[in-house]
């Protein structure tokens, strides 16, 4: 991807949660009208990367770019009104307020007024005969296209979309990205939390995977396998991770188990004084080698000092 071709430009983002560092130096771009799966395994920094670009988390170092313009200090609301909506992890309703309101509170800061409810609910049709119900009432599918309903309703060009499939039957969340597609197809530009690989190697164009708050990967879903993707998750490549030379000694990379003295890796039990242990041969007057009953007078069997008296008398 060119410079100047991202709708979305995120460069050396670091983040923190008091003085803990969750983003080091975080850099990617989102092209318009491309869906970009964020993958990494939990903690990587997934959420905290979509929360610093919707302005929920301000970031320490770095820039968020978006359409041409610097939004890396403006507030979520200023972001909304231009076009950026994220829909969080656990979807965040309001229980108790209705379909129809909770999707209306997203429209509240709306860039446009190009997904009025009507628009809406022909993109999901059944909160439109739920449309009086109270959020707490629906299933878990029902609430997460409530969630994504209230984020259309700002009518965004970006829609971050985190973890939208978590906890859903496979059906529901078959189902939910069909919608997304649907999305795309208007235009709308996506970047995705996904757990699931081989569900955001299917949808998305580009793939970034996060570990321990780097990007270990960054790269067009068709030039890469789902091996490297693999690889990158558990840290087994990163472009953090100079290129190593082969091992003469271990050209393959594989872990060193084997001890060359202990190769079986058997504990060692043998005592050097002892190496076949054997066991030591029964005491003819304590063959079950049970301890001697200790004396009451001398109960800790410390040895008792000489009475010079005995000495005098002699044996």
């Amino acid at each position: 991807m060119s410079p100047g071709t991202a709708l979305l430009e995120v460069t050396g983002l670091d983040v923190f949660y008091g003085d803990f560092q969750a983003l080091f130096g975080v850099s990617l771009a989102v092209p318009p009208g491309g869906a970009t799966a964020l993958v990494g395994a939990n903690g990587a920094g997934k959420t905290t990367l979509l929360r610093a670009i919707a302005g929920a988390q301000p970031p320490a170092a770095g820039s968020v770019r978006y359409d041409g313009d610097d939004l890396t200090g403006a507030p979520p609301h200023r972001r909304i009104a231009r076009g950026v909506a994220l829909v969080p992890e656990g979807r965040k309703l309001f229980p108790s307020l209705t379909v129809e309101e909770n999707i209306q509170v997203g429209a509240a800061a709306a860039a446009a007024s190009d997904w009025p409810l009507d628009r809406i609910y022909g993109v999901f049709p059944m909160l439109a005969s739920r449309r009086g119900q109270r959020a707490w009432s629906l299933s878990g599918g029902e609430q997460q296209a409530v969630a994504i309903a209230r984020a259309l309703a700002a009518s965004p060009s970006l829609l971050l979309l985190d973890e939208i499939s978590l906890g859903l039957a496979p059906r529901v969340v078959g189902e939910l990205y069909q919608t997304l597609a649907g999305l795309r197809e208007a235009g709308a530009t996506l970047v995705i939390v996904e757990q699931d690989l081989r569900r955001a190697m299917e949808v998305c164009d580009d793939l970034v995977c996060l570990l321990e708050g780097r990007v270990a990967l960054a790269a067009r879903v068709a030039s890469v396998s789902r091996e490297q993707v693999v690889a990158a998750y558990f840290g087994e490549s990163s472009v953090h991770e100079p290129h190593r030379p082969p091992n003469p000694e271990n050209p393959t990379r594989t872990p060193r188990l084997q001890d060359p003295d202990n190769p079986t890796r058997t504990p060692r039990l043998q005592d050097p004084d002892n190496p076949t242990r054997t066991p030591s041969p029964q005491d003819p007057e304590n063959p079950t080698r049970t301890p001697s009953p200790q004396d009451p007078e001398n109960p800790t069997g410390t040895p008792r000092p000489q009475d010079p008296r005995d000495q005098e008398r002699g044996p």
